[in-house]
């Protein structure tokens, strides 16, 4: 049995039938996009293939869909395809193959990297945004066997050397727009700290504030060559209240990173503490702590038939974990993994709600087992467990 994870070997089927349809043309297309279908009336999947490579391959997308759609149908994995839309194929799976992708081989990521980041902050290391995400980005690279170096504070140089190469890209009429004054003296100090930071680094990840401190595209354009593989990374504001007590801080983590990292965000009155559906940290340590009495109540239950459609759209997304891990990784994003997590935990609360209205006490014991090892690593990237309970 294959150690692909579902989407994979989804993606490795299209690739394989793009091969048979197009020939020798297909090679070297990044057809990589196999997606769990967003409403179930579209079926489990959705293939955007033909619409990627239908210029490429100078063929209509539907056309293509047309014949990706009919390929696929020889796949033992496949039971239904339909096309939609300007040239979307849509999968329906078979249940073994759900059972499959829930595996946790299959749920741990297969893409190595071979780049060892440098991941520098900005400010002083105490900003807790910076920090977290940081190490957030640390633990994804680890997850693909790279080892990140995390350089806290880089080392200074002169700032008045990043003025002539700025001048160029920063000021009235120019690229990047004029700075004031303080704007000014700010770029030079954060250029200058990461080109000090860049000695000998296969691959650099520069952690800096919203606002005046970044301007997209500015030190990649301002170090050049000079950077290997430079990405810089805008984090917005967060005003932090008085030191947290370790739970609170975990809570804290959890709800920075569910939210993307441009939002500013204000927890001094403690909004990741508020119990309600719409705080992502709340909601994740929820279901995790549900998952004990699942997993006991799964492990008595009767043979298992069809999956109920909530269970199945959760299995679905579950098995899609490795994909966020390397999106998460290659981006160096690590809210992508914490917005992942608050969907599983709501889509997790609603199936245990529905089957709670249907009279069941159980939900299929290979989705709760894939939940458990998705909040079981999700959380440890994050830097954060699964309390016992809460409240």
């Amino acid at each position: 049995m294959s150690r692909l994870g579902l989407y994979e070997q989804i993606d490795a089927a299209v690739c394989a039938a793009l091969g048979d349809i197009a020939g020798q043309h297909a090679a070297g297309l990044d057809v990589s996009a196999a997606v769990p279908a967003k409403d179930a009336l579209h079926g489990d999947v959705c293939v955007t293939a033909a619409l990627r490579a239908a210029r490429e391959l100078g063929l209509p997308p539907r056309a293509l869909a047309e014949h990706l759609a009919q390929a696929l149908l020889s796949c033992e994995m496949v039971e239904g395809a339909q096309v939609a839309g300007s040239g979307f194929v849509n999968l329906t799976l078979s249940q073994t193959a759900l059972h499959a992708g829930l595996r946790p081989d299959a749920l741990a990521p297969h893409k190595p990297k071979a780049a060892r980041p440098l991941l520098c902050l900005c400010q002083n290391p105490q900003e807790n945004r910076q920090l977290w995400s940081a190490q957030a980005v640390a633990r994804l690279a680890a997850q693909s066997g790279a080892t990140a170096q995390f350089v806290a504070q880089p080392a200074d140089v002169a700032p008045e050397a990043m003025e002539a190469p700025l001048a160029r890209l920063v000021g009235p009429g120019k690229a990047f727009g004029a700075a004031s004054p303080a704007e000014w003296a700010q770029l030079c100090q954060d250029g200058a700290r990461l080109q000090a930071a860049l000695g000998g680094a296969q691959e650099v990840i520069f952690f800096a504030s919203r606002g005046a401190k970044f301007r997209p595209g500015l030190f990649e354009a301002l170090l050049g060559q000079d950077a290997p593989d430079l990405r810089c990374k805008a984090l917005g504001a967060m005003a932090m209240g008085p030191p947290l007590l370790p739970p609170q801080e975990q809570l804290a983590r959890l709800y920075v990173l569910a939210h993307r990292p441009e939002a500013a965000l204000d927890v001094t009155q403690k909004p990741y503490l508020r119990p309600d559906q719409g705080n992502p940290a709340f909601v994740m340590q929820y279901a995790a702590s549900k998952l004990a009495g699942l997993a006991a109540a799964s492990q008595h239950a009767g043979a298992e038939g069809p999956w109920p459609s909530e269970q199945r759209r959760l299995a679905l997304h579950l098995a899609y974990f490795p994909q966020v891990l390397d999106l998460a990784n290659r981006r160096a994003e690590p809210h992508r993994l914490g917005q992942f997590l608050a969907q599983v935990a709501q889509m997790l609360l609603a199936a245990r709600q529905a089957a709670q209205k249907r009279g069941e006490k159980a939900i299929c014991p290979a989705v709760i087992g894939a939940c458990e090892v998705v909040f079981s690593r999700g959380f440890a990237i994050l830097g954060a467990t699964p309390l016992d309970e809460i409240t």
